[in-house]
């Protein structure tokens, strides 16, 4: 659980883990947060099961590699988390060595596969999550900007991923009632910074998909 790379620590997204689950979650055992290093992130991942009832939500920059998607991955303190690590098992099991628990939202710029990037789909993030024990992860097609309206998005799909029983069917209809809201907002006018984004921009929401096994 990774925010951006300005203010990298393993953390959930405070408002929405504060309404929903009724106090902050963080990834370490005495109640501080954890710089978003490799070894915090590996040592997490680690206290879970594959498939373990729960949300893991990723913020951070994604650095993309096109050539192998294998070692995309996303950019913590001290290094890339890449998509690669995530299929690896125990020898002695069969198990992943980096679990992760039931739904997983990739709220990092162009999380999603793409038919552009060669082997996106079959090595990418979204795959290395799904053979890791994730049932459902929702991530982005394209580069979204770092606003204010990101933010409250953000706090939109954890919700739905923490309460919603049809995760895709949420996703959809929560998608939906985004674009009767822009379609309101886009009489008003855009903004002029796209970094300074109140309002539902489908740049932000639209190209959000959902995948699941």
């Amino acid at each position: 659980m990774s925010d951006h790379a300005e203010r990298p620590y393993l953390e959930v997204k405070p408002r929405a883990a504060w309404r929903l689950l009724g106090t902050p979650v963080h990834a370490s055992s005495n109640g501080k947060v954890q710089l978003a290093t490799l070894e915090n992130l590996a040592a997490a991942l680690r206290t879970l099961s594959p498939g373990q009832p729960g949300l893991a939500f990723f913020r951070a920059h994604h650095d993309r590699r096109d050539g192998d998607p294998s070692i995309s991955g996303l950019d913590l303190q001290n290094a890339t988390f890449q998509a690669g690590m995530l299929w690896v098992t125990d020898g002695a099991t069969g198990q992943p060595i980096l679990p992760v628990p039931s739904r997983v939202i990739l709220s990092c710029c162009s999380s999603a596969p793409t038919a552009e990037r060669s082997g996106a789909e079959s090595l990418g993030l979204v795959s290395g999550c799904l053979r890791s024990g994730a049932n459902h992860v929702f991530a982005t097609g394209v580069d979204v900007p770092n606003a204010s309206f990101t933010n409250a998005w953000d706090d939109m799909l954890i919700e739905l991923m923490l309460t919603a029983d049809d995760p895709v069917r949420a996703l959809r209809d929560l998608q939906l009632r985004m674009l009767r809201e822009w379609q309101v907002y886009s009489l008003r006018g855009s903004a002029d910074d796209m970094y300074d984004i109140r309002d539902p921009l489908p740049i932000v929401w639209a190209y959000y998909q959902a995948y699941g096994i």
